[in-house]
């Protein structure tokens, strides 16, 4: 099964905490720029030192994503402490504090590909507009890994992966009470909708076709349902780019959900052979196309169960199971457990 991989983070009262590690010979301007940094709940000052001695060793204990170093330090030099800085984490952001815009090594540093050249004194307009700077790339490359992991899931065809995938995502961003929930969501659809359009060589809007509801915004089972949608629609589309017998299967099971379907009268109305059916929705999807109907079915019954007052026999029917007991039979085969068992756990 695909484990979804993402970038190293972690949660604390107000969301994703960043390390901040602060060198800097002036005791005053160091403590003024640990004050201007820890007045944005996401930074965390792991250390405020003095010199550069000890800075190695505190960069292999803890992940530091900025470091805030002055260009003159006592004991060492600062651009070997970059050079060394560049080569123990490469991925660390390192800003130079200095007096003046002329220091003997500024060049130096420039060569050596600082974020920036931070002139004295620092004011905390210009310490927000780095720290904000730095949230906004890195919500971006934390959108771009998850997009990449539902690429990675169409690419593998794991049409039975979408639920533990969804899962993984839903909770990753719901975790995170940042107030962003919905802009995030609505990041990794657009992220997805880019590369769909790439795919398939059409403009796609996910806006339109899959428009959010107000009131939802801190609803995880809602925007679980959403994003399985988004993500069983881009299968659909790199299917049909593939096979285009495929879209009127696919529009059949949408429109007629509310029937028995089987796979001869799927077949037979679609104008194709049940073999080249199986064999096509299992190259290109991974299941068979009696599992995708099915487990189309059961999405639209997890939904009718979480956001109504349905009774389970009535979504049995209304789905196409002539028996209650049958439908809760094949609910609690693909999804573990039964339909009251699920009701209580999204609801709760």
């Amino acid at each position: 099964m695909f484990n979804i991989r993402i970038p190293m983070w972690r949660e604390k009262n107000k969301g994703i905490m960043y390390n901040v590690l602060i060198v800097e010979a002036n005791t005053l301007t160091r403590q003024a720029l640990q004050n201007m940094i820890l007045k944005d709940g996401n930074f965390s000052v792991v250390a405020s030192v003095g010199d550069g001695e000890d800075i190695f060793q505190i960069c292999r204990d803890e992940k530091i994503d900025l470091l805030f170093l002055g260009a003159i330090l006592t004991g060492r030099s600062s651009v070997q402490v970059v050079e060394e800085m560049k080569t123990i984490a490469p991925a660390l952001k390192i800003y130079i504090v200095a007096a003046v815009r002329n220091d003997p090594f500024m060049k130096e540093f420039l060569k050596l590909k600082v974020e920036e050249y931070l002139i004295l004194p620092l004011t905390f307009s210009k310490i927000k507009e780095i720290l904000i700077s730095h949230k906004r790339k890195q919500n971006y490359l934390f959108e771009e890994s998850l997009v990449q992991g539902i690429f990675n899931l169409l690419e593998q065809k794991d049409y039975c992966g979408i639920d533990q995938t969804v899962s993984a995502i839903t909770a990753q961003i719901m975790a995170v009470q940042d107030g962003r929930h919905r802009e995030k969501m609505l990041a990794i659809a657009k992220g997805l909708q880019d590369r769909l359009e790439m795919t398939c060589n059409k403009v796609i809007d996910f806006e339109e076709l899959f428009p959010v509801k107000g009131g939802f915004s801190d609803n995880e089972v809602y925007w679980k349902f959403w994003l399985t949608d988004i993500i069983d629609f881009t299968f659909q589309k790199i299917a049909v780019a593939k096979c285009e017998v495929l879209e009127k299967v696919f529009r059949m099971v949408d429109e007629e959900i509310d029937k028995p379907l089987k796979l001869e009268y799927i077949s037979l109305n679609c104008n194709i052979s049940e073999g080249y059916l199986n064999k096509k929705v299992r190259e290109l999807m991974g299941v068979s196309t009696m599992d995708y109907v099915q487990r189309h079915k059961l999405r639209e019954a997890k939904k009718r169960i979480a956001f109504s007052s349905m009774k389970f026999s009535d979504i049995a029917y209304e789905l196409g199971y002539n028996e209650s007991s049958y439908f809760s039979k094949v609910f609690k085969k693909y999804e573990g457990v039964t339909p009251l068992q699920f009701k209580r756990i999204v609801r709760s």
